[in-house]
This record gives C-alpha cells, sequence and structure tokens, in this order.
C-alpha cells in the first residue's frame, strides 16, 4: 500500500476537478433514500465490530465523534509497523495489529491502556462475532480466534492474507481473500465457518489481493470483491458463482454499499491521476457516475455514507453527492486523503490527509476542526468511532506511534 506519494508528483499535477465535474452523468429516475441500520444478527454489536464499521463497509457510527479535535498519541511496547484498522469488541475493548514486522496482537480501553495482549503478526483489521469472537487473519499461514479475555479458541489454516479486512455473512460465516504467495495479485475467495471449517474456496484470477475488503449486499446474497483487471466481481454466495464484473481498472479501495444495495466504488491504480466514481445497482449497471483529476490516488480511502444518503469521497478534493448523484459540495484540501472516510450519527465526516493531518467536515461542507503537522505517519488506516466520543486512529507504519486518541 503506497500511502505517501513523493511531493514532485504532488506538485507535477494541478489541483482540482475536471471541467465538468459539476454535471455528473446520472440516471433521474433514482431517488434520494435515507441510510438506517442493517440489522446483521451474526456481527457483534458494539460501536465498531470490523474494517469500515459494517458488512456494507459504509463507515457509519451510531455514536457521536469528538467535537473539539484534540488528540493523545499512545505508543504500544513492540508494537512498529501498525498497517491495519482498529475494530471495537464488547466491553469497551479496541483491537490492533502490529503489523508484519512486531509480533503483538493488542487489546486496550479507550484510554490507550492495554487489557491483554497475544503474540502474533497481522496487517488485517480483526473482526468481532455476535458470539463474543475475535478473528483475525494473521500473516503466517493461521486464521486466529480469540476469546475476550485472549485465549486462543481456535486456529485454521490459510496461506498469506495481507490485506486489511475480511467480513461475515448472516450466518456467521467468515470470508477472506487468501494469496498462494506473497506478492501475487490475486488470489482465492475462502469462506470458513464459526468453528474455523473451511468450507469452500473460489478462485479466479481477475480477485485483486492486495487491499481487498469485500462488502455485502443488504440481504446477504451477494459479495463483492475487488478486482486487479476488472474493477468488481459480484459473487453469488449460494451458487458460487461470477454474477457480473464491472471496469477494467484495479479497485484499490473497497467498494461500500448503501440500504438499497447501490454499490460506490473508486477504481484506479495508486497514483492515478484521473479518477471516477460510479454508484452502480445491484445489477451492475451504472446509476451515476462522476469523473475527477488528482495529485495523486491513494489507495483503501473508501467513501462514507451518512444516514440522509449522502456520499463523501475524493482525493484532493472532498465531495459530498446525494445517493441519487446529485453534487451537494466541493472542498479542496491541502493535500490527499489517506485514509478510509468514516461518518458519525451527526453525520460529520472524518478522515486524514497526506501529509500527517487529521480533518472533520459538517455534513454541509463546513469544516468542523482540524489537527495539523502530526508526527510523519501518525495517521493511515481506518480509524473507528468510540461510543464515549471519542475517534482512534491507527498509524501506518511508524515507530514511534501506535494510534493517536481524539476527543
Amino acid at each position: 500500500m503506497y500511502k505517501y506519494l513523493s511531493i514532485l508528483l504532488s506538485l507535477t499535477f494541478l489541483l482540482g476537478c475536471t471541467e465538468n465535474s459539476n454535471e455528473p452523468n446520472l440516471n433521474s429516475s433514482i431517488e434520494d433514500v435515507p441510510q438506517k441500520k442493517i440489522v446483521w444478527t451474526s456481527l457483534a454489536n458494539t460501536p465498531w465490530p470490523m474494517y469500515h464499521h459494517d458488512p456494507q463497509l459504509t463507515g457509519r457510527s451510531e455514536y457521536a465523534g469528538p467535537k473539539n479535535g484534540l488528540i493523545e498519541s499512545i505508543k504500544f511496547e513492540n508494537c512498529r509497523m501498525t498497517m491495519s484498522g482498529i475494530s471495537i469488541g464488547y466491553n469497551n475493548t479496541a483491537y490492533l495489529p502490529s503489523g508484519d514486522i512486531s509480533e503483538t496482537f493488542f487489546a486496550f480501553d479507550f484510554s490507550g491502556n492495554i487489557k491483554w495482549e497475544s503474540q502474533t503478526s497481522s496487517t488485517s483489521t480483526a473482526l468481532i462475532t455476535s458470539d463474543s469472537l475475535i478473528i483475525l487473519p494473521t500473516i503466517y499461514n493461521s486464521l486466529t480466534t480469540y476469546s475476550l479475555s485472549g485465549d486462543t479458541v481456535w486456529n485454521s489454516k490459510i496461506n498469506i492474507m495481507n490485506n486489511l479486512g475480511m467480513n461475515i455473512d448472516r450466518l456467521g460465516n467468515v470470508y477472506l481473500i487468501d494469496a498462494e504467495n506473497w506478492g501475487d495479485t490475486h488470489g482465492s475467495l475462502k469462506s470458513f465457518d464459526k468453528n474455523g471449517n473451511l468450507l469452500w474456496t473460489f478462485f479466479d484470477e481477475r480477485i485483486n489481493t492486495s487491499d481487498a475488503v469485500p462488502s455485502f449486499s443488504p440481504d446477504g446474497s451477494t459479495i463483492y470483491l475487488q478486482g486487479s483487471t476488472v474493477s468488481l466481481l459480484a459473487v453469488d454466495i449460494a451458487s458460487k458463482t461470477v454474477k457480473w464484473t464491472f471496469g477494467n481498472k484495479r479497485l484499490s479501495s473497497a467498494p461500500v454499499v448503501d440500504n438499497e444495495g447501490n454499490i460506490y466504488i473508486l477504481p484506479g491504480e495508486s497514483g492515478s491521476i484521473n479518477y471516477v466514481i460510479y454508484s452502480l445497482d445491484e445489477a451492475g449497471v451504472i446509476n451515476w457516475e462522476f469523473a475527477s483529476k488528482t495529485s495523486g490516488l491513494f489507495d483503501n480511502i473508501e467513501p462514507t455514507i451518512d444516514w440522509n444518503g449522502n456520499i463523501y469521497f475524493g482525493c484532493d478534493t472532498l465531495y459530498s453527492f446525494t445517493n441519487s448523484g446529485k453534487l451537494r459540495w466541493a472542498k479542496e484540501l491541502e493535500g490527499n486523503i489517506s485514509s478510509a472516510l468514516v461518518c458519525d450519527k451527526d453525520n460529520d465526516i472524518y478522515f486524514s490527509i497526506s501529509p500527517d493531518n487529521i480533518y472533520s467536515f459538517h455534513s454541509d461542507g463546513e469544516i468542523k476542526w482540524i489537527i495539523k503537522d502530526l508526527p510523519f505517519r501518525t495517521v493511515g488506516s481506518c480509524p473507528a468511532i468510540t461510543n464515549d466520543g471519542k475517534l482512534l486512529f491507527p498509524s501506518w507504519r511508524n515507530n514511534q506511534i501506535s494510534l493517536s486518541i481524539v476527543k
């Protein structure tokens, strides 16, 4: 993952959007639809149980985020190269793996006090089930499950999972993208039951392995996979076949799905200067699209969807669209978005930009607060919103800081 492009690249290309950026191509029959929580009984009912919050990867919380933008940085011992997102389980416990060099998985409270730790290496984000299991793929051939107290419940064999997250269906079966070897650009979708038994494997050379996090349709019948030579693959869970594919560019950020089953994607290689956001219906037909330019597209900058159905995304400009494709506003930024975007119950938006700033915007496009000039790689992957008004932001391969707690 390439979160930090060179200064030369940033200066070479113009900021802003295309000349027709205020005129997205859209299907006028699409209506704006407010969002609601999709009940997913297999997933823990906690503030942030998985990467980007939920199986549709909306990045949308039921709790308010930080109001003041005050920051406290925490350093865990034996945590040097964090690359994953943060998840929150039961008993107000958050989870963060140490990355691919240090070998520790941390459980801690919202003040950064360690509750327990386990010796393992992972670049993925833990997933917490409604059965109080904490599931974590490691980079060394193991899918490991922990109890709330940190005891190992079971281990299952995988090959190499070096991406950011996994998902869970309504029955409690876990889905992840597994690669055969380091550096592979394609891999297999694997499904495990709640006891760690491998149910099935689906291989397609078009499946992207790095940066990959699968997402589910609202009814759980279709899983959406990022592609390497196509942008998106829609796989039917029952028949284990590809229903349709879309696009011909690599998808480096995970697909996000709204209540109506519409899918939002940002195809493009990391570093691309031209990109398009697409809204697709459940059959893979374009609802609307919007083209823009940037000084460099990063990976895993997943859009977020607020409770009114508005979509937020961007690179060096933050855009807000209705879910029917109408531009609400656009705000130029002092850098490129470098994390997944998340939103809280008040529809306030939170994300990081390079180099190392944290932004919060109100839904109307006004800045809520900015935290500037943080140490190098203080912020990186997907943050998590707690139930007490805090934002937990993981670092990105930083030797000095493990996470930042924003109040």
